[in-house]
């Protein structure tokens, strides 16, 4: 009926037509009802996350608040300096045990003690050399002070800027002239002394972390030898035995460093350099020793929680899921050592409160923050 008073050629017409556009308006329909899968989600969320996160560290770094900002930098040069770390640890530990595939086990950990301590010694000569500390001929005067930009908003901060330019030298703060006519804060800052703090704390941060990998490798392969791996108590073990290599390295570049220093005061000096060298390598390697016993002490509890020793990147082979009752215990372990952490905050904060710094607070910091990292390895 549709085709009523058309000829037989043209109803075929027609008829192709209408079935053509009903093929279309069908495939539009399935096209419209296409499921995405499991990995089109987790792209777009990862996608959306990645955006946001991006976003939120430009309000960060952005943001009016002046500390804010400044801890913000100081999150993320810390955390470019760790994942660097991380990338040229793993390369270079990946080629040196490509070396040792055909040495056996206990050469094999004894290299792997080597390999941290080549990372601790380039630490201190590192840290000596940027100080002034090590390797210094020519006198500088790190106290001397300049002018300089002190608008952290400006792509000139921190540039020095001629006394002479400066509308009140005398004083410590003031203003200069800019692109003309604008006024821009300027300030006094030992310019050179701040130059060597921000080179020392880029290459100790870097080389810590590489330490602490290191002597995490080192523990690792000596928790899995045959003798250390057959109880968690036997585990237990190499941790201390790390601990007493690696402090014992710790006392003999402390005694070189008091060298140093008592050098300088020989000499008539103040010590700035010295200082400077003995502060920032206690610092890294209060680091180095609280990474590497966190990270074996948490190997033990989920050693003693799973009744499978993980190897040395934490991994338990064969991967297999584990019952929700043992993850719970893990992350009660973790809250054990953020309580612990918390008590030893007060008591330190007591302790410093009542006036002066006892003998013990490098040993109290170094437990604290033991403790802090046990948290991260056990929620992790």
């Amino acid at each position: 009926e549709a085709f009523a008073g058309l000829s037989a050629e043209e109803a075929a017409v027609e008829k192709g037509e209408r079935e053509e556009e009903a093929g279309e308006e069908g495939a539009e329909e399935e096209e419209e009802e296409e499921h995405f899968t499991t990995s089109d989600v987790e792209v777009a969320c990862m996608l959306l996350g990645s955006v946001t996160f991006v976003m939120s560290l430009f309000c960060l770094v952005n943001y009016p608040d002046d500390d804010i900002r400044r801890y913000t930098w100081k999150i993320i040069s810390s955390t470019i300096s760790i994942f660097t770390a991380v990338l040229l640890f793993q390369g270079i530990n990946e080629w040196v045990r490509i070396k040792l595939e055909d040495v056996s086990e206990l050469t094999r950990c004894a290299i792997t003690f080597a390999h941290c301590l080549v990372y601790l010694i380039c630490l201190q000569v590192q840290i000596g050399w940027l100080s002034g500390a090590m390797f210094e001929y020519e006198a500088v005067d790190l106290e001397e002070k300049e002018w300089v930009i002190a608008d952290s908003m400006l792509a000139e901060y921190g540039n020095v800027v001629k006394e002479n330019e400066v509308r009140n030298p005398k004083g410590q703060k003031s203003v200069t002239l800019m692109f003309g006519s604008m006024e821009v804060a300027v300030q006094r800052r030992p310019v050179e002394k701040e130059k060597r703090m921000r080179r020392m704390r880029c290459w100790a941060t870097l080389l810590a972390h590489m330490a602490g990998f290191a002597a995490i490798n080192a523990g690792g392969s000596l928790q899995h030898l045959e003798m250390f791996a057959a109880s968690p108590w036997m585990a237990c073990v190499p941790i201390a035995v790390v601990m007493a290599a690696i402090l014992a390295v710790f006392q003999l570049s402390a005694a070189f460093r008091a060298l140093r220093k008592r050098a300088a005061a020989d000499a008539g000096r103040a010590g700035v350099r010295a200082h400077l060298f003995d502060e920032e390598v206690s610092e890294a390697e209060n680091d180095i020793l609280s990474l590497c016993t966190s990270f074996l002490v948490v190997q033990v509890v989920r050693f003693a929680l799973l009744g499978t020793l993980p190897n040395e990147e934490g991994l338990v082979e064969p991967e297999q899921p584990q019952p929700w009752s043992k993850i719970a215990m893990l992350y009660g372990a973790g809250l054990l050592f953020a309580s612990l952490a918390a008590v030893l905050m007060a008591a330190m904060a007591r302790r410093a409160g009542e006036g002066g710094e006892s003998e013990d607070s490098r040993g109290l910091a170094t437990l604290l923050n033991t403790c802090g990292m046990c948290f991260a390895w056990c929620c992790l």
